[in-house]
C-alpha cells in the first residue's frame, strides 16, 4: 500500500516499526515522496498518560527512543538525493 504513494506519507505513532518497510520507504524517498515520522517527545507529559492507557505496550519512553535512533541511523544510511 505504501508503494503507491505519490506525494507524501505521514506516520504518527508511539513506535515506528521500520525494518520491514525500510526498502519501500527508501524507494519512496528516491521517487521524491516526502516521508514524515511524528513521535511523541519522551519528556512529554503525554508519555505517562499513554503508558497507562497502553499498559501492554511495554516501556513507551524506551520504544520512542529506540524508534528515533533507528530512524536517525536509516537517515544516515540514505545516499544524498
Amino acid at each position: 500500500m505504501l508503494s503507491v504513494a505519490q506525494n507524501t506519507i505521514d506516520f504518527v505513532g508511539f513506535r515506528i516499526i521500520v525494518h520491514q518497510n525500510m526498502s519501500v520507504i527508501r524507494d519512496l524517498i528516491y521517487r521524491n515522496v516526502r516521508v514524515t515520522f511524528l513521535l511523541l517527545n519522551t519528556n512529554s507529559s503525554h508519555v505517562d498518560t499513554q503508558s497507562q492507557i497502553f499498559v501492554g505496550a511495554g516501556d513507551l519512553k524506551y520504544s520512542i527512543k529506540k524508534s528515533l535512533e533507528l530512524l536517525c541511523k536509516e537517515k544516515q544510511n540514505l545516499a544524498p538525493i
